[in-house]
């Protein structure tokens, strides 16, 4: 009886073996069968389409270059098409039900600065009768100044007059070589929206912003804590209306405004002068102002920065060209920072940005 079972068993393991060397055999086959028609192309089925990541600014031309054998890069989209860009970045969902984004009404006051570490804020206001206003700001640190250790120096800030019914902008930057100018822009910009905040309600902002400049000029000055520094600034008010919003844009230095409207960008406040490098006018200093009033209408963007954002900006640049597709909508906060901290190989500046959409 043993005996019959020892014969038994070692007839099952044979036949195992047997199994298994033909599985080994056949996996090898379609292995080598694989690897030589990659090698020596010989399947004549067209290659495949690849589709592009969703949201991609490219498309994907199938195939490969004639003569060479490599996959063809991806290419860039025309500028005029239609189709909205996708978010370079989505909110973590950790629920399956539907999560409605609401816009927070934007502080009555607000100030964001870069002096050690990045800031930034969003929120609406208007309406009522009027076009309301979506706002989003950000004050970031330059990767020059955050790995030397020094003080970040833009500032921005946002108040919405009520009694008035208009929103006031402010962004500074302040001049790098100049010790006290970290201290000197967000001086700057606090004063200008303390200025703009009490203006009275049937009061002209182009009648006093002259005057409103002079006054943030001599407190500087005056001020220990900024008398050895001197910054840009730039202040807008925006007032909403039923068709669009008035604009009045008045500006010392290379700290910029611009409008995109219609799919192109417009300079409203540009002084950069790249002949003269980084030289510009600045305050505290008895500098004539530049101006610009205009009524706009809804769908317009209204973009203010200082130059380590708004030198990027341009019709025909590449930042210029990606905003215009992206900022057809407002975007949500987390993807406006990312907007605002591209990376393109050389600009490495402080980074203070304020955008208004009219909707």
């Amino acid at each position: 009886m043993t005996g019959g079972t020892d014969a038994f068993d070692a007839q099952a393991n044979a036949l195992m073996l047997a199994i298994t060397g033909v599985l080994l055999a056949i996996a090898g086959y379609v292995w080598w069968s694989r690897r030589a028609m990659r090698r020596g192309r010989l399947l004549a089925d067209p290659p495949r389409r690849r589709r592009p990541p969703a949201g991609s600014r490219r498309t994907w031309s199938s195939g490969t270059d004639r003569g060479t054998g490599i996959p063809r890069r991806w290419r860039r989209a025309r500028r005029d098409s239609p189709t909205m860009p996708g978010d370079l970045v989505k909110p973590l969902l950790l629920t399956r039900q539907p999560v409605a984004e609401q816009e927070p009404p934007l502080p009555s006051w607000v100030i964001g600065r870069c002096t050690t570490q990045s800031s930034y804020f969003h929120g609406r206001c208007g309406g009522e009768g009027a076009r309301r206003l979506l706002v989003r700001g950000a004050a970031l640190r330059g990767r020059e100044h955050a790995q030397s250790g020094r003080h970040g120096q833009d500032a921005i800030g946002a108040v919405w007059n009520e009694s008035r019914g208009v929103l006031y902008l402010a962004v500074a930057d302040g001049v790098g070589s100049l010790v006290d100018s970290d201290r000197a822009a967000h001086a700057a910009v606090r004063q200008a929206l303390s200025l703009c905040r009490d203006l009275p309600v049937r009061a002209d902002f182009a009648t006093h912003v002259g005057e409103m400049f002079r006054e943030i000029g001599r407190a500087l000055r005056a001020s220990p804590d900024t008398a050895g520094g001197a910054t840009t600034l730039v202040v807008a008010e925006v007032r909403p209306s039923p068709g669009g919003a008035a604009l009045h844009v008045t500006g010392v230095g290379d700290s910029e405004a611009w409008l995109l409207a219609d799919g192109g960008w417009m300079p409203l406040h540009h002084e950069r002068d790249d002949a003269r490098g980084n030289a510009t006018r600045s305050l505290p200093g008895q500098v004539p102002l530049r101006r610009w009033q205009e009524e706009v209408p809804a769908g317009a963007v209204l973009l203010l920065a200082s130059d380590g954002f708004a030198g990027a900006v341009a019709q025909r640049s590449p930042l210029g060209a990606e905003l215009a597709a992206r900022w057809r909508v407002p975007p949500a906060p987390t993807e406006f920072l990312v907007h605002v901290d591209f990376h393109d190989g050389y600009r490495a500046d402080d980074r203070g940005v304020l955008a208004v959409w009219i909707v």
